[in-house]
């Protein structure tokens, strides 16, 4: 095995095995890492090959401050509520409404969907639901920022940030929620 020297304020990745398949999670190396994103694992690719995909540059490496979130993924894993600790991320990379969006999303507790308009109310601007839609579609937290718990007004799905519904749905299942003989979800 090759040692891979990380560069101090370079980009790193750490994978996690859940129970869902092997999650990536990019950072930035420093004083105090910084969470770029997680990388959700999709069919037939493996996960690190996804990270390298995106990120060519990251290198493999461990940080205990990392490990707290890894930590927590596995608590959430394991159905238990998750405190991702906040100094290790950033909600505020796309503008105000996305950091909006987002820091609302991570109110929804486990086991509870919402529906994208629902969000556009709690944030006073009932008429944007697609908007909101657009921002967790860039969600590059996912399960961290659970978009997987925002749903169409009507229980369908709707999209996911981190690949197709059917990894949504299977989040949304692990979490309790029930869905009807037609797949969607009871609000």
């Amino acid at each position: 095995m090759s040692f891979i020297r990380p560069f101090m304020n370079g980009l790193n990745y750490t994978l996690v095995n859940l129970s869902i398949g092997q999650v990536g999670l990019v950072w930035q190396a420093g004083e105090c890492p910084l969470l770029l994103r997680v990388i959700l694992p999709e069919a037939q690719k493996p996960t690190r090959s996804l990270v390298l995909s995106h990120y060519s540059d990251a290198a493999p490496l461990y940080h205990a401050r990392i490990d707290e979130i890894c930590a927590e993924l596995k608590k959430y894993d394991q159905g238990e509520d998750a405190k991702f600790p906040s100094d290790l991320f950033r909600l505020d990379s796309r503008g105000n409404f996305y950091e909006q969006v987002w820091a609302e999303t991570r109110n929804i507790p486990r086991g509870k969907v919402i529906s994208y308009g629902e969000i556009a109310k709690r944030l006073g601007r009932p008429c944007a639901a697609r908007a909101v839609g657009t921002a967790l579609a860039k969600n590059p937290l996912p399960l961290i920022v659970p978009c997987h718990r925002v749903i169409k007004s009507n229980g369908e799905l709707g999209g996911f940030s981190a690949g197709d519904t059917t990894t949504k749905r299977r989040l949304l299942e692990k979490e309790g929620v029930v869905f009807d003989s037609w797949g969607r979800a009871f609000l």
